[in-house]
């Protein structure tokens, strides 16, 4: 293995005739790189709405392996256009095509009847000391999400990720670090009816 890691970070931009562009290296001596493949999601209706966190979600079939003890993530798109997401909902019944959710985080379910699309978490092993971050940077081309997570599965971060727009971060470039604490693993899920991988990079000093 190098003694070293480099992350490249390339920046462009471009607007009404103004055109730069930047490139940014920095180094660390351990990296971690993950490529998981999140299968598709499946799509449906919020066809019960008990609370902002509980609720029926109908598929639009039977045919999806789900069971009660599996965790998914819910995705919509809100009045504005807008992509949102419950996530890590527990499934607490399954009849068919019925899907029964409980105790999710992140944005309030949506309205009854609501169309959306429920992905299976899949999860990833990641393992680092915040502090030590340098870089990190994920991307999937399909809409997606990922949850960042202490080992003891306490939520350091949940973010959309948006049809290939990637999430990049680097040390020393006036924005705080997204992670306040220790990375033990993170769990990642689709938003679409297509399989697809999450690509994820953590450029940190220390050991992994």
């Amino acid at each position: 293995m190098p003694d070293t890691f480099t992350a490249t970070i390339q920046t462009n931009f471009t607007l009404a005739g103004l055109s730069f562009s930047a490139t940014n290296q920095p180094t660390a001596d351990a990296a971690s790189v993950r490529k998981p493949v999140i299968p598709l999601g499946f799509a449906g209706d919020l066809t019960t709405r008990t609370d902002d966190d509980t609720g029926v979600v109908t598929l639009d079939g039977a045919d999806h392996g789900l069971t009660d003890s599996d965790f998914v993530d819910v995705y919509w798109i809100d009045a504005n256009g807008v992509n949102q997401v419950q996530y890590k909902c527990a499934i607490t019944d399954v009849t068919s095509a019925a899907i029964t959710i409980n105790a999710g985080i992140g944005t309030v379910l949506p309205a009854q009847d609501t169309a959306v699309t429920m992905g299976l978490r899949i999860e990833v092993d990641l393992d680092f000391a915040y502090a030590d971050l340098v870089a990190l940077g994920i991307q999937c081309p399909v809409l997606s999400h990922i949850e960042i997570m202490e080992e003891d599965d306490t939520t350091i971060m949940g973010r959309v990720l948006a049809n290939g727009v990637p999430f990049v971060w680097i040390d020393d470039q006036d924005t705080v670090n997204p992670l306040d604490e220790d990375v033990g693993k993170c769990w990642v899920s689709n938003g679409t009816v297509a399989a697809s991988v999450v690509q994820i990079g953590a450029l940190f000093d220390g050991t992994p």
